[in-house]
């Protein structure tokens, strides 16, 4: 299935649509001015024009949302400049996002000010957390994070998560963090 981003005269996205492969596609090849053609036809929003864009973000950058820019030289859409986090980050000419001008640390914060990436303030309530970047059976955490400072014991297995990485899901018995004394305590 296609979609489509239709993109006012002032290059912002106003109004995306998916398109059937019954109209988009032709002898098994995807037919983009048929898909305009088809779109302009129905007279959904005057003006403009209309550009296919991916939801799998394998095409023009990032998949095209309303507020987005469609920048015609570099054939991509991209993050409008309102929605820029920090002034010191710059625009992925490929991708469409705003980047930190330094690599990301998973699991870190953006300090503008000292401009890098930052552990985050341990939690208050959790005076007994260190920052962790390895669970505690030594496989390394997709991102480093507070936790508490005894393993979990309950049992878990790994599975498939987000992004090709690994997750953690708990089965069994199910325990929750007691601060007062340090340790897990078994829920009802």
């Amino acid at each position: 299935m296609a979609h489509y981003a239709h993109v006012n005269s002032e290059n912002i996205v106003t109004f995306v649509t998916p398109l059937s492969n019954d109209i988009a596609v032709v002898d098994g090849v995807d037919d983009e001015p048929k898909s305009i053609a088809f779109l302009e036809s129905l007279n959904i929003v005057e003006g403009g024009t209309w550009v296919r864009c991916s939801y799998n973000n394998n095409i023009r950058g990032r998949y095209a949302q309303e507020g987005d820019v469609y920048d015609s030289s570099l054939n991509i859409f991209k993050m409008p400049d309102d929605i820029k986090p920090f002034p010191s980050w710059v625009m992925n000419e490929t991708t469409g996002y705003w980047e930190a001008p330094v690599a990301e640390t998973p699991g870190y914060i953006w300090n503008e000010e000292a401009g890098e990436w930052q552990q985050p303030p341990q939690p208050e309530d959790f005076p007994s957390f260190t920052w962790q970047t390895h669970w505690q059976d030594g496989v390394k955490r997709p991102q480093g994070c507070w936790s508490p400072p005894v393993a979990y014991p309950g049992t878990w297995e790994y599975v498939d998560g987000e992004n090709d990485g690994k997750m953690r899901l708990y089965v069994g018995t199910t325990y929750a963090w007691d601060e007062a004394s340090t340790s897990w305590v078994e829920e009802e």
